[in-house]
């Protein structure tokens, strides 16, 4: 049972065939409702006629997953073109030449020549669809932020769609106008383009009517009425919206010139005060609207629980750098009196040098990233330097091994590694000591590994410079990253690998 249910779930998720079947579905009850009989005959035949007449579509979704492996970036918008916005324009071509008596078409006029047009109409909710769709794909993948919808907002996108409609429309008044005998001069065509703008002011005006019951579900019913009082109190509400408004919303419609210029036989067909569709449209807005209002919601609670979590990261990760610094000060302050008490002739160079380190670690320290050729300068600066003031015998090695010394890095992300190993191997060793450094970076990865003498292993416990490290890493790159640490009887090594082909 379990495997069944688990091929189910694969299925639901991989592919978008489902989708379009249940959409289908949903119109052909529509349509059972408003102009066909009530049986399952009418009912499944709706369906077979929505599957038959969209029929690329169906394949489309089918065989999106190959699809979208589809090497040929042009030949694939092509396809998608074709299925979402041009079949519908030839079905709306090609409808005078319909059989009449084809399944529920002997009850729809499919002569309207507006954007009330039947298969126009069906083919923007299509389009809406699908449009719908590649954007949660691309939010589930991370691949597509949506700045510009953060931006704009979804009441102003939904407005900018409802103008684009409202210019589809007054263009097919054009052309209908242009076909019907026009005769072409100055005059004509400035008329037209004057007349084309005030159709699509006005269909626009009527696209907002019905943006009013979207708006107000939205922002009143939903999260007044629904969430508070729930569904009893929810549906008298929509039902007191239609009933209350959309009469005076049809009354109002009918002032409107565009309405009979275009035909809009929605309004033009029945002198019913709720217009042909009876109140039936403003209904599905409002009922299909609470999905779509639900998701957004949660989307961009979502979106703002990740932006406080990214920001606290943030916050968390400013302090863990400003921890370095004081850290480091205290080494190099230690240093630099160390060889004053002595009146080493180096003081004036240690001092110099010890300068750049410090200009490095305050302004360098504050940066989100560095070319990894100065973070690696840096190092053997400060190594230098340690040398210059301790006067020990030590077998130092720096193993590059780099592709790339270019790529960006978090600044004083090794040092705390070196450092430790001069505090806590080197500094207090009684014996020749040894201090390996050994950095490779591909393409995918970098691996800096550091392994020192040791002859106190208690000297390793303790420190926040490594616990610092450790969550610093954790922020920068979560999952991506691994360090390994190793205290032996004579040694200790510390290894930091980075994903670098999944930070990028």
């Amino acid at each position: 049972m379990q495997g069944w249910l688990k091929k189910i779930t694969d299925y639901l998720t991989s592919s978008t065939l489902w989708m379009y079947l249940t959409l289908f579905l949903f119109i052909s009850y529509l349509l059972q409702l408003s102009v066909t009989t009530n049986s399952w005959t009418a009912y499944l035949s709706n369906f077979l006629a929505l599957c038959l007449l969209f029929f690329p579509v169906l394949i489309y979704s089918g065989w999106r997953s190959w699809l979208t492996k589809w090497e040929a970036t042009i030949g694939r918008l092509i396809v998608w073109g074709y299925c979402f916005i041009a079949h519908p324009i030839l079905l709306y071509t090609f409808r005078n030449e319909m059989p009449q008596d084809f399944f529920f078409f002997s009850k729809i006029d499919l002569s309207v020549g507006t954007i009330d047009n039947f298969f126009l109409t069906i083919g923007g909710i299509v389009l809406l669809t699908e449009i719908v769709v590649l954007g949660s794909n691309q939010i589930q993948k991370g691949l597509f932020q949506a700045k510009w919808f953060e931006t704009i907002g979804l009441e102003k996108t939904i407005l900018l769609f409802l103008f684009f409609l409202a210019l589809i429309a007054s263009t097919l008044g054009v052309i209908l106008e242009v076909r019907a005998n026009f005769s072409w001069g100055f005059t004509n065509v400035t008329l037209l383009i004057l007349t084309f703008i005030a159709n699509t002011m006005q269909v626009f005006l009527i696209y907002l009517g019905y943006y009013f019951f979207y708006y107000v579900n939205h922002y009143l019913l939903i999260p007044k009425v629904f969430k508070q009082k729930g569904a009893i109190y929810y549906g008298f509400a929509v039902a007191a919206m239609i009933l209350v408004f959309y009469p005076i919303f049809v009354s109002l419609v009918h002032f409107l010139p565009v309405v009979r210029q275009l035909d809009f036989n929605r309004f033009t067909a029945t002198p019913n005060i709720f217009a042909e569709d009876k109140g039936g449209l403003p209904f599905v807005i409002m009922v299909l609207s609470v999905p779509v209002i639900i998701a957004y919601e949660w989307f961009k609670q979502h979106n703002e629980l990740a932006q406080l979590e990214k920001e606290k990261s943030a916050t968390e990760l400013n302090l863990l750098k400003q921890q370095i610094n004081p850290h480091f000060f205290f080494n190099t302050l230690n240093n630099l009196y160390a060889l004053s008490i002595t009146q080493d002739k180096q003081t004036p160079e240690v001092i110099m040098q010890l300068s750049e380190l410090m200009r490095y670690v305050i302004y360098k320290g504050k940066e989100e990233e560095v070319k990894l050729s100065e973070e690696i300068k840096y190092i053997e600066d400060y190594i230098q330097l340690q040398q210059i003031r301790l006067h020990k015998k030590l077998d130092f090695r720096f193993e590059k091994d780099i592709a790339d010394d270019q790529i960006k890095v978090p600044p004083l992300l090794f040092i705390v590694l070196v450092e430790n190993a001069f505090k806590h191997g080197i500094e207090v060793a009684e014996r020749p000591c040894f201090l390996h450094l050994h950095l490779k970076v591909t393409e995918t990865a970098l691996r800096f590994s550091c392994t020192n003498s040791l002859e106190d292993q208690s000297a390793t416990e303790g420190g926040i410079g490594l616990a610092n490290l450790q969550r610093r890493l954790e922020l920068r790159y979560p999952g991506e990253h691994q360090l390994q640490v190793e205290a032996l009887a004579d040694r200790y090594s510390a290894l930091l690998t980075i994903d670098l082909k999944q930070s990028i």
